[in-house]
């Protein structure tokens, strides 16, 4: 059963700069691959002191299950409320994959959750989605 994405954590009203430490020294988001479902979750905040181990592992299991069934329908929900410097090099190697998988006929649907008055999460949403033109994004911004 998938997580519920809202309501997710509140960040403080001004966005942490590109590689700015985060407020906590270390948040690691919640990640769940449900490969059944096909469908991947991440919530939270993401400010680790390695985030390649914390993706690098994520990424090798999505690229499996992506690899396991092509033209197949596969669904990402992300409600990330801070991303640091290293999580977000990691997040492209994320959506890399993704993009791979859309490359090999799957179809992609990305729900981004976030809060509207985020310009530094904006920017990354729009970067993303210019980037993987392939992958079909859903901005939910929460303008409350």
């Amino acid at each position: 059963m998938p997580l519920p994405l809202f309501p997710f954590p509140r960040q403080p009203a001004a966005s942490p700069a590109a590689g700015a430490p985060c407020a906590t020294t270390f948040a690691q988001p919640t990640a769940v691959l449900d490969t059944a479902c096909r469908r991947l979750t991440l919530i939270g905040a993401s400010c680790l002191d390695d985030a390649i181990a914390f993706y690098g592992p994520l990424i090798g299991r999505l690229r499996a299950c992506l690899d396991r069934r092509s033209r197949d329908a596969f669904d990402v929900d992300i409600a990330l409320s801070t991303v640091d410097m290293g999580s977000e090099k990691m997040l492209f190697a994320l959506f890399d994959t993704l993009h791979e998988g859309a490359l090999a006929g799957n179809s992609i649907a990305i729900r981004w959750q976030r809060q509207g008055t985020d310009r530094r999460c904006k920017w990354f949403f729009d970067t993303l989605r210019e980037r993987f033109p392939l992958l079909r994004f859903t901005d939910c911004a929460d303008h409350a």
